[in-house]
C-alpha cells in the first residue's frame, strides 16, 4: 500500500483510521514508522488505533489454533500445568517498546476473551499490567468487578496500582474497588492494625472472591522499581541471599515459586502469593524485558493458569 504523506491530513476522520489502522495491523508497519511516513506523533498514531477499535473499525480476533498449536505452546502448556498459552510473533527487530506493546495487546485481547457477566476481577500493578488496561476495547460488561489487589506507592518509576485498575472498569464498564493503603508499612503491627480498618478490610475480603487476576512480575535486582519505594537495598540483598528470583506484588518468591516469608512480608497489604494461587483463572503477562528467571520461578510456583508471553522470552522457559 503506498500513500502520500499529504493524504492522511486530507482523508476525513474514519478513513484516516482506516488507513491507518491498515498499515498498522495488515501491512505490519510499526508505529513510528507511521508516524514518520505522514508528519504525525506517534502518540497521535496510538490514539487513532484505539480510537479504530473503540468505534468497531477494527475487530480483533484470537484464534485458538494460531496461538496453540505451536511445539512451544504445546511444551509450555505441558511443562507449567497452563491451561492457555498465548505467544506474540515479535519481530526482533522492533524496539523493547513495540515488543512491550505487542505482548500487551495480545493480553488485552487474551483476556477480553475469557471475561464474563459478573466476574470479579483482581488487578496488579506496573508498567505491563498499565499497558494492558490501555489495550482493553471498551465494552458494555454486565455486573463486573475490578478490584485492586494490592496498595499503593507514590513513585516516578512504578505505575500506581489504582490507575490501571480504574482504566480497567471504564473500559470494560464494570464497578472499581481501590485499595486505600500504602503497598508497604514501616512496621508489621501497624500493617496489621491498617488491615482491621472497615475500609481497608472490606476490599481485602472482597479479594478472597476474585473469578479472575491479572498480573506481572518484576525481578529480585536493585535496578527493580521496587526498590525505590517499597524495600531497601539490604533487605533485597537479604533476599537474594536466601534465593529470591522473583517479586509477585510486592512479595518475594525463590526458584522454586516458594513465598520467602520475612517480616518484610508482614508489612505488605495486598494479596499474598497464597491468595493468588487460589483464584480460578490467574492471567500471567511477561514480555522481553523481565527477568527470565523471576517469569520461571512464578511458573513453577503455579501461579498461572494463562500465560501471555513474547516469543524470545518463551523460547528461554
Amino acid at each position: 500500500m503506498r500513500i502520500k504523506k499529504s493524504k492522511l491530513h486530507n482523508e476525513t476522520k474514519p478513513d484516516i483510521l482506516v488507513t491507518v489502522s491498515e498499515l498498522y495491523y495488515k501491512d505490519g508497519r510499526t508505529q513510528q514508522d507511521i508516524a514518520e511516513r505522514f508528519g504525525v506523533s506517534r502518540a497521535t498514531v496510538v490514539n487513532y488505533l484505539r480510537q479504530s477499535r473503540e468505534q468497531g473499525l477494527v475487530e480483533i480476533k484470537i484464534k485458538g489454533s494460531a496461538y496453540q498449536g505451536s511445539e512451544l505452546v504445546a511444551e509450555l502448556r505441558r511443562k507449567y500445568a497452563l491451561k492457555e498459552v498465548y505467544i506474540t510473533n515479535t519481530d526482533h527487530k522492533r524496539n523493547d517498546h513495540e515488543a512491550h506493546l505487542s505482548t500487551a495487546r495480545l493480553a488485552a485481547k487474551a483476556f477480553e476473551g475469557l471475561l464474563k457477566n459478573g466476574d470479579v476481577i483482581g488487578v496488579a500493578w506496573g508498567r505491563t499490567i498499565q499497558l494492558v488496561s490501555q489495550e482493553i476495547s471498551r465494552k458494555d460488561m454486565q455486573s463486573l468487578t475490578i478490584c485492586q489487589i494490592t496498595g499503593s506507592v507514590i513513585s516516578d518509576e512504578l505505575i500506581s496500582a489504582e490507575a490501571s485498575a480504574i482504566r480497567f472498569a471504564e473500559n470494560l464498564n464494570g464497578r472499581c474497588y481501590t485499595l486505600h493503603s500504602p503497598a508497604i508499612l514501616s512496621q508489621a503491627d501497624l500493617a496489621q492494625q491498617l488491615r482491621q480498618e472497615p475500609v481497608v478490610s472490606d476490599q481485602l475480603e472482597r479479594l478472597q472472591r476474585l473469578d479472575k487476576v491479572i498480573f506481572s512480575v518484576g525481578g529480585v535486582d536493585l535496578a527493580d522499581p521496587i526498590r525505590i519505594k517499597m524495600a531497601t537495598d539490604e533487605e533485597l540483598t537479604l533476599f537474594r541471599n536466601h534465593g529470591g528470583k522473583a517479586v509477585l506484588c510486592g512479595h518475594i518468591l525463590d526458584a522454586k515459586g516458594n513465598h520467602i516469608e520475612r517480616e518484610f512480608s508482614k508489612r505488605i497489604i495486598g494479596m499474598s502469593p497464597q491468595d493468588i494461587r487460589l483464584v480460578p483463572s490467574r492471567i500471567f503477562v511477561a514480555a522481553q524485558h523481565h527477568d527470565v528467571n523471576a517469569v520461571r520461578a512464578s511458573l513453577i510456583g503455579g501461579y498461572a493458569t494463562h500465560l501471555v508471553i513474547d516469543k524470545s522470552l518463551a523460547r528461554l522457559l
